[in-house]
């Protein structure tokens, strides 16, 4: 018999004298009569009495699982393993594992966007613009870059527009084809005004006509030979490589414009 049900049966038991003021038998039990006092005595205490019946019954469904006759988990080796906060939880199943790896995982951030590799075109262009330059004496490469003149008004496959220190300015054009290089230089014939004849020396600037390199060699290619304004300029062509140049001098000096030019065509076709 648990103790809630002797706590109970007590209870019952005084209640009864509380009620009955005793002067019943209950099987071999018999109960006088009982004055008031008593009476309300055995009805405190049966109050009592129900009251830890009730507590030991609340408290016995509240204890863990363990207390109500569960064995505690055994070791691989077959000891006993008490519970207690340090012991190792159970792994979870694969599919939970599955789970907390996908909530858990770092955001992903933006990953940067690939630079999309040069068009053929603008690869080209770049090779061409190299190529063009290799031609060029060093005492002109060095100081030269890509003239955007040249290639989105004059249409060509490669410009370069070059600055040097001796105060000339100088323009390289490679064209895709010895038309569109004919249809430029007679543009810039047209507008010196300049027929043929003339000369082109230090003491004579106006002359338009062909060039060579040396007496009594063929001619490389087309030249022009002029001032406009205070201006020096010359234009000459490379025909087999449909080369063209436009070289200024703004102080005019047509005697020092000459021998550069001299020295750079000469060095330019030899490369």
């Amino acid at each position: 018999m648990t103790a809630e049900t002797i706590l109970l049966l007590a209870a019952v038991f005084f209640t009864m004298v509380a009620v009955l003021g005793g002067g019943f038998t209950a099987k071999e039990i018999s109960v006088p009569t009982v004055p008031g006092p008593g009476r309300i005595a055995s009805g405190g205490l049966a109050v009592l009495l129900f009251a830890g019946a009730a507590w030991l019954i609340v408290t016995a469904e509240q204890q863990p699982l363990a207390t109500s006759g569960q064995q505690p988990p055994t070791t691989a080796s077959g000891e006993t393993s008490e519970s207690s906060p340090s012991a190792t939880p159970p792994a979870p199943s694969v599919t939970a594992t599955v789970t907390v790896s996908a909530s858990s995982a770092p955001p992903t951030t933006d990953a940067p966007e690939p630079t999309e590799p040069p068009s053929p075109s603008s690869t080209t262009e770049a090779s061409d613009q190299e190529t063009l330059l290799s031609l060029l004496p060093t005492s002109v490469r060095d100081f030269c870059a890509r003239s955007e003149f040249g290639l989105s008004e004059l249409g060509t496959r490669a410009s370069l527009e070059c600055r040097l220190p001796s105060g000339v300015l100088v323009d390289f054009h490679w064209f895709a084809s010895s038309e569109r290089l004919e249809d430029v230089f007679a543009e810039d014939a047209e507008n010196a005004d300049l027929t043929a004849g003339g000369d082109c020396t230090a003491e004579q600037w106006s002359y338009r006509g062909t060039w060579s390199v040396g007496a009594g060699n063929p001619a490389v290619g087309k030249l022009l030979c002029f001032t406009s304004g205070e201006e020096a300029r010359v234009v000459w062509t490379y025909d087999d490589m449909s080369l063209f140049a436009h070289a200024v001098r703004a102080d005019g000096d047509i005697g020092r414009l000459h021998r550069w030019w001299s020295d750079v065509a000469a060095a330019t076709h030899t490369l």
